[in-house]
């Protein structure tokens, strides 16, 4: 599961938010199996002008360890924001 926080760690997702935002997206691993180890790497894109199908890719893409217990790193921040649609996506 993925949330887009601001810079005061609240949940924006699926919300408007004011001109200059700054966002991060925030992602959580749970495993449907005790003992399971959820190591491995999320990889976060950011898009512009729509959502993760119909929006431009910003490059990089950005890549955090995910560590055995499935604690996913935030990307790193975004903006200040402009007027227009953005999305995250986390693979």
């Amino acid at each position: 599961m993925t949330k887009v926080h601001d810079a005061s760690h609240n949940d924006v997702t699926s919300t408007e938010v004011d001109l200059g935002t700054v966002v991060h997206d925030t992602a959580t691993l749970t495993a449907d199996t005790a003992g399971f180890s959820l190591a491995g790497t999320v990889v976060y894109t950011f898009y512009r002008g729509g959502d993760c199908t119909t929006g431009t890719a910003d490059a990089p893409t950005q890549s955090v360890t995910v560590s055995a217990a499935g604690v996913v790193p935030d990307s790193s921040t975004k903006g200040p924001l402009a007027t227009g649609s953005y999305a995250f996506k986390a693979v």
